[in-house]
C-alpha cells in the first residue's frame, strides 16, 4: 500500500512540474510596500533642507514569456511613491519638519530563474522617470528572491523579497552642481497575482 501511495505521489508531482513548465506566458500585478533610504551627495548652496527617506508603496504590471524551462523574461511597469520628511533649519535654530514624496515610474527588464517548481531568484536593470524634487530620471537595478504557487486553473501567487538601487540623477538634472550620485535604495516586498497560460 506504502508503494502504491508513493507512486501516485510521485506521478502527481511529475505531473504538476510538467504541467506548469507548459505555461509559457504570465500576465498580472504586484503590490510593493516597504522602506527606502534616501543619500544625496549633491552640493546645494545655500540649501538648509534635508529629505529622510521612510516608507514606500506602489503597484506594478507585469507580463513575464518562459524562454526555457526554468528561465523567464519579464518586462512591465510600476509606480512607487517614496515618501519622505524634509527637515527645513531657519537661521537662529528654528527647525520644522513636512511630509513629501518621490514618485517613481520604472520600466524594468528582468529575468527569473527557478530553482524547483515553486522558488525563484531574479532581478536586472531598470529605467526611472521621476519628475520631483529637481530630478528628470535616472536608472536602477532590482534583486528579488521568493515563492510562487501556479493552480491547475493558472491563478498564480508569488510573494518575494525585493531590493532595488536607483541612480536618481542620471538625465536632465538641472543643478550643475549636483555629482550625479544621488541614491535611493528600497528594501521590501512584492505580492503579485496574475494568470500563466
Amino acid at each position: 500500500m506504502k508503494k502504491v501511495l508513493m507512486l501516485m505521489i510521485v506521478f502527481c508531482v511529475i505531473g504538476k512540474v510538467h504541467g506548469q513548465s507548459e505555461r509559457k506566458h504570465y500576465f498580472g500585478a504586484h503590490y510593493l510596500l516597504g522602506y527606502h533610504n534616501y543619500n544625496s551627495s549633491s552640493v546645494k548652496l545655500g540649501s538648509s533642507k534635508e529629505y529622510e527617506g521612510t516608507s514606500y508603496y506602489g503597484l506594478g504590471l507585469d507580463y513575464r514569456y518562459r524562454f526555457s524551462e526554468n528561465t523567464e523574461l519579464c518586462l512591465g511597469i510600476s509606480a512607487t511613491i517614496n515618501k519622505m520628511v524634509l527637515t527645513s533649519s531657519q537661521i537662529g535654530g528654528s527647525t520644522s519638519y513636512y511630509d513629501d514624496a518621490l514618485p517613481i515610474f520604472s520600466l524594468p527588464v528582468h529575468f527569473r530563474h527557478y530553482f524547483s517548481n515553486y522558488f525563484f531568484i531574479g532581478g536586472g536593470p531598470c529605467l526611472n522617470i521621476h519628475q520631483s524634487m529637481g530630478y528628470k530620471g535616472g536608472i536602477g537595478i532590482e534583486i528579488n528572491a521568493g515563492v510562487e504557487y501556479v493552480f491547475k486553473s493558472g491563478l498564480t501567487v508569488s510573494v518575494s523579497p525585493r531590493v532595488q538601487w536607483n541612480l536618481l540623477s542620471v538625465f536632465g538634472n538641472e543643478d550643475p552642481f549636483n555629482a550625479n550620485m544621488d541614491i535611493l535604495s528600497q528594501m521590501g516586498v512584492n505580492i503579485g497575482l496574475g494568470y500563466s497560460f
